[in-house]
């Protein structure tokens, strides 16, 4: 995936994110201009409805990091096709992270031959591209920490989103959410949706940020050891 087409579909998914956030926004302000007494239960049914929005609102913005971080590290593997890149010219943190993936991900030289053939120092990149076992669904700040500085990809610090602190909430909601711990409905409850839409808009800073930064990666050739730069 190019960094365009990346973020082509990240401004399509924030404008999903932007129209749920909008009806959600509909609801409530269409439910306080009710009488309590006359009409209880659609009042009681736009705030299960809201609720509702905002449980799905945070699956949606977890999705969108996932798809995020996974586009920004399949587009950096792709320029490093594109360009013909070679395993020896990378700096030392990229080549270790190359390594350990292929350890892992092929139990014998012959399953590891079928990737590459004998063209190793140009293939092994690509063979040890394994976004399933990089992310594994579970995708929150200390483990993107941890692949940008093995990538050597450079975050500047972000008050204004917290610095992507916000990923790891999003990350414990979806689990909860996805796998059936709790109700979109119960689980809406809990934020309101003030503080749903300032998560939303701090997450999508700090996306926008990493995005920038893998950009700035890849055209200052932050992948070179100091040697080949």
């Amino acid at each position: 995936m190019s960094l365009i087409d990346l973020r082509d579909e990240y401004e399509e998914r924030a404008r999903d994110i932007m129209e749920l956030l909008s009806l959600a926004s509909s609801i409530e302000i269409q439910t306080q201009q009710l009488d309590p007494q006359a009409h209880q239960d659609e009042i009681e049914s736009n705030i299960l409805r809201v609720n509702i929005l905002k449980s799905s609102v945070h699956m949606m913005l977890y999705n969108q990091v996932e798809n995020t971080a996974r586009g920004c590290i399949e587009s950096i593997y792709d320029h490093l096709q594109d360009n013909e890149v070679n395993y020896a010219s990378l700096r030392e943190k990229l080549q270790v992270n190359i390594l350990h993936r292929i350890v892992s991900d092929n139990e014998t030289g012959q399953s590891l031959y079928k990737k590459i053939g004998t063209d190793i120092s140009k293939r092994i990149i690509s063979a040890s591209l394994n976004i399933r076992k990089e992310f594994n669904g579970n995708v929150c700040k200390p483990v993107l920490h941890k692949i940008t500085q093995a990538y050597g990809i450079t975050i500047a610090n972000s008050p204004e989103c917290r610095n992507g602190i916000d990923l790891d909430l999003l990350k414990d909601i979806r689990n909860e959410l996805a796998h059936g711990s709790t109700s979109f409905s119960k689980k809406g409850q809990i934020d309101p949706l003030e503080e749903v839409k300032s998560r939303a808009e701090r997450v999508d800073l700090y996306l926008r940020l990493l995005i920038n930064s893998t950009e700035d990666y890849i055209i200052s050739n932050g992948y070179l050891s100091p040697q080949h730069a």
